[in-house]
């Protein structure tokens, strides 16, 4: 995937200024080509740190999607001039790409916790989209 021409820079982190339809869309476009995309969702502290930590930096720049993940953010943008339409945040998010999966019929893996979360996270939403919860 190629960057969002839409990328702002504040503090020296690139931001896509994308709202959540537009990340979601961007997202379910390279899910239907077979591509992928690094995401990355940054805060205020993610954008302190990454001005002294360059494996940070470089873990960041280098994404295809950079999302505004803190009304900090938002508001230090608001207060530069520049433009980042809405926070985009990963738990929001994430309930969007499972709601398109389940909709698409795409597979999930989830990764990221402990075994007992992850089973958790899995059995939350099967519940919410079993066939008894969806009419």
């Amino acid at each position: 995937m190629h960057q969002a021409k839409s990328r702002i820079d504040l503090f020296n982190c690139p931001i896509d200024a994308l709202s959540m339809d537009e990340t979601l869309g961007k997202i379910a476009s390279e899910i239907e080509n077979d591509g992928h995309i690094h995401h990355a969702f940054v805060n205020a502290a993610t954008i302190v740190n990454l001005q002294s930590d360059s494996s940070l930096r470089n873990g960041i720049v280098h994404c295809d999607i950079i999302s505004a993940d803190g009304f900090g953010v938002i508001l230090a943008a608001k207060l530069l001039g520049k433009v980042l339409p809405v926070r985009v945040s990963g738990p929001d998010l994430m309930e969007k790409i499972v709601k398109l999966a389940y909709e698409k019929g795409y597979k999930i893996y989830f990764l990221g916790a402990e075994q007992a979360v992850v089973e958790r996270v899995v059995e939350k939403y099967s519940e919410i989209y079993s066939s008894q919860n969806l009419s």
